[in-house]
């Protein structure tokens, strides 16, 4: 090769060479403002502006713990997970021959992968990994199906998420099964929904314990929902589909208590072609004090 030699080595001639190593600066950190104030506490994530404080559960699936007013002693939202408990998974059977339901959820999962995205004009989190059931000392569920969560943080009052799923199955035709993500807004007074163009509304003196709305049954697109609370005001804004198209967005009222849940069905159980395809919502959270 051109510049280069070679030499023979013999032990009767001795050789010495010399050498010049050169080790390149090890890139230098850079800093960012971020646009939130953001912290890692063991199993939790907290992030915080001058509209919100948010808790994410780091060892549970990436999930909302949490969500306060920037000045809220207690959250609006207090609980949210995705969980399915009937078409994808298989029965269990106890020791007496006894058959239940397997549900799998994404909270039970201690160890998702995670991400943290610092940037400029945004803070972006995002989890993956697979569901896990509540009991059995919390096994991966089979069959699995994994699940990708995506939050955005910009210091503006809506924080912007992505969340989806999917059951990592061989294509089952005309398949009925659940799959959902929830929110439990406690205290809830009122609630307001917009589909279709049309306005639906209701509330905790009105409402009977159930399902109140539904969107598979009014026929549209739920696009925005409000819940007032005693705690304040949380609003669902710009809801659409991610992935395959979910079938059905309803509320749901508690027996013994004011407590509503949202839920965001990716599955309803009406018959659909099942296979690996993801299924999910896009949406903006937004919370505003009394």
């Amino acid at each position: 090769m051109a510049g280069r030699y070679g030499r023979a080595l013999s032990p009767q001639r001795p050789f010495t060479a010399r050498f010049r190593l050169m080790v390149d600066r090890p890139p230098q950190p850079r800093p960012v403002k971020l646009p939130v104030q953001f912290r890692a506490d063991g199993a939790n994530w907290y992030v915080q502006s001058k509209h919100y404080r948010v808790c994410l559960a780091r060892s549970g699936g990436g999930e909302l713990r949490g969500l306060w007013t920037a000045r809220g002693e207690q959250p609006i939202i207090e609980h949210a997970r995705t969980y399915t408990d009937y078409g994808i998974l298989a029965d269990s059977t106890d020791s007496l021959g006894r058959k239940s339901r397997t549900t799998g959820s994404t909270e039970q999962d201690l160890e998702p992968d995670c991400w943290i995205e610092p940037g400029e004009g945004e803070l972006r989190l995002r989890f993956c990994g697979y569901m896990r059931q509540a009991h059995r000392w919390r096994n991966i569920v089979s069959p699995r199906v994994q699940y990708e969560t995506v939050w955005h943080f910009d210091g503006s009052p809506r924080i912007k998420v992505e969340h989806r799923a999917r059951p990592l199955i061989a294509p089952q035709p005309q398949c009925k099964a659940f799959l959902a993500q929830v929110f439990s807004v406690p205290e809830t007074q009122a609630w307001q929904a917009t589909a279709g163009g049309r306005g639906y509304s209701g509330g905790a003196d009105q409402d009977p314990s159930g399902r109140v709305l539904q969107s598979k049954l009014i026929g549209a697109t739920v696009d925005n929902m409000e819940l007032t609370t005693a705690r304040g005001k949380v609003r669902l804004e710009h809801l659409r589909g991610w992935g395959e198209t979910p079938q059905n967005v309803f509320l749901l009222r508690s027996a013994d208590s004011p407590t509503y849940t949202m839920f965001l069905a990716m599955l309803d159980g009406q018959p659909v072609d099942l296979d690996a395809r993801w299924r999910g919502y896009a949406y903006d959270l937004v919370v505003r004090g009394r």
